[in-house]
């Protein structure tokens, strides 16, 4: 399981990576344009690792965090392209495709999004 969730106001802008693979559970949090800090923690059982996960979880939503959906930048990005694009880079590193920019790559980009 993987969560990541993000605080962002006039002042700051924060993420939380959590990840469970069976009885570790691995924490990142950052700031947005920083590498930030890891934190694995082993368990006894699966269980107590993904409660530990929930209240960590609970724990940053009661503070104002929000979940990111994987698969999309937060939605407090789409009108950052760079941040937007630094994220999804950030996020999966193997799929994404730096293309030098030209007039060629500007007309696709338009006729994609219409």
């Amino acid at each position: 399981m993987k969560k990541k969730i993000i605080y962002k106001d006039e002042h700051s802008h924060k993420f939380w990576d959590i990840e469970i693979n069976l009885t570790s559970l691995t924490v990142i949090f950052r700031k947005y344009g920083t590498t930030g800090q890891a934190h694995t923690k082993l368990f006894t059982t699966v269980e107590a690792c993904i409660k530990a996960a929930k209240k960590l979880i609970a724990e940053k939503t009661k503070k104002g965090y929000q979940p990111v959906v994987e698969d999309l930048p937060p939605k407090e990005l789409y009108n950052d392209l760079i941040a937007a694009a630094s994220l999804l880079e950030a996020q999966f590193p193997d799929k994404v495709e730096i293309v030098p920019v030209s007039a060629e790559n500007i007309k696709e980009m338009e006729v994609a999004v219409g």
